[in-house]
């Protein structure tokens, strides 16, 4: 459908007859409306926020007075918060993304944020709720993240290490 020649009109300015020869003529395109994702953003952001809180307590020892403040100041950093929020397609603007949170709690635990006496598998368990790995645990890898993005990461979760 070419839509360079429609022109958005006012329900108040249109008369009812106007309205239903348009339709008749195919002439008529109903846009969607726009939507303010911004709730969305926000209920997503809680969601991963009570999600990663079930492994807090496995923050070693440098991390564990912190590890909630590193989570959340992650989730509202404008360079990273893009990675936990799916922006692809409409239906699922700012979903959150619990494959690279996965997988950006393994990496945390390689790094030391998390205990190295408990496995990734263990924690991606406890997250869950799970007796066994779950499709998030073995999808993740698609979607660890790039150097710079890693740098970033490393960077900001340094500020909040207590030694």
């Amino acid at each position: 459908m070419e839509t360079k020649n429609l022109r958005q009109v006012n329900l108040a300015t249109i008369s009812e007859s106007e309205l239903l020869e348009a339709a008749r003529q195919g002439r008529l395109f109903i846009a969607p409306a726009t939507t303010d994702y911004s709730e969305r953003k926000a209920d997503s952001i809680a969601q991963i926020l009570n999600y990663v809180s079930n492994i807090n307590s496995y923050a070693s020892k440098s991390y564990r007075e912190t590890i909630s403040s590193l989570w959340t100041t992650i989730l509202n950093d404008a360079q990273l918060q893009p990675l936990f929020l799916l922006n692809r397609y409409t239906s699922t603007r700012y979903q959150p993304n619990w494959y690279r949170v996965t997988a950006v709690v393994c990496l945390f635990r390689e790094w030391g944020i998390y205990r190295h006496d408990v496995t990734a598998l263990q924690l991606h368990m406890k997250l869950e709720h799970s007796t066994h790995r779950t499709n998030r645990y073995n999808g993740m890898s698609r979607y660890l993240l790039d150097r710079k993005d890693s740098v970033a990461l490393k960077r900001l979760a340094a500020t909040f290490k207590h030694t």
